[in-house]
């Protein structure tokens, strides 16, 4: 049995990385069986397919052509989820058993320089510099975070610990800033988002 693991959450699309499976983010489990009868191969529409998560079986996700499981994780610690699948045909006379442990990753923020010329960048920074006066943007990328959280969260952008506007509310992933002109300054730059439901 091969599996395909998609969890719902967010990545950009440059990134070359998949979706990791983070608390509270929902988890889809593909299972494409390789059973044969002789030497045919029996079709996945005329196997029986028994799901069971953490030890409990899952039956109404189980049964007849049903190769396909969708599970939440858990809202508030990291951890692992093993999934155990138990293929057979109708008769029972062909059966096999495949288990796989799913480890939850935290999400994570990372931030990028972005130019209204060239897009965002698609090198992560935690320190750059800007000359005096000059207008330069930054966009925040919520790796890993539940598709529908992002939806939902509220998002903040701090200055020196002070709380300051995004570009608009169109995008609050993005902030637009203009460095102090004069003398060399520095300012610390911070992203926050939450989601109360997770």
């Amino acid at each position: 049995i091969d599996f395909t693991i998609n969890p719902l959450t967010y990545i950009p699309a440059f990134y070359r990385g998949s979706a990791l499976p983070t608390p509270g983010s929902t988890v889809e489990v593909y299972a494409l069986p390789h059973l044969y009868s002789g030497a045919s191969r029996i079709s996945a529409s005329n196997l029986i397919f028994e799901w069971e998560l953490d030890r409990k079986k899952i039956l109404e996700q189980s049964g007849k052509g049903k190769n396909k499981l969708i599970f939440s994780l858990p809202k508030t610690i990291l951890g692992a989820n093993e999934v155990l699948l138990k293929v057979s045909s109708l008769n029972s006379a062909v059966s096999f058993e495949k288990r796989i442990t799913l480890e939850m990753r935290k999400p994570e923020v990372i931030l990028y320089k972005h130019s209204s010329l060239l897009g965002k960048s698609t090198r992560a920074f935690s320190f750059f510099e800007t000359k005096s006066g000059e207008e330069f943007s930054i966009a925040a990328e919520p790796f890993f975070f539940d598709i529908n959280s992002i939806l939902r969260s509220a998002v903040s952008w701090f200055a020196n610990g002070s709380k300051i506007s995004a570009a608009g509310e169109a995008n609050p992933f993005l902030l637009e800033l203009t460095s102090q002109p004069g003398d060399e300054s520095e300012t610390n730059i911070s992203f926050k988002i939450e989601d109360e439901e997770n």
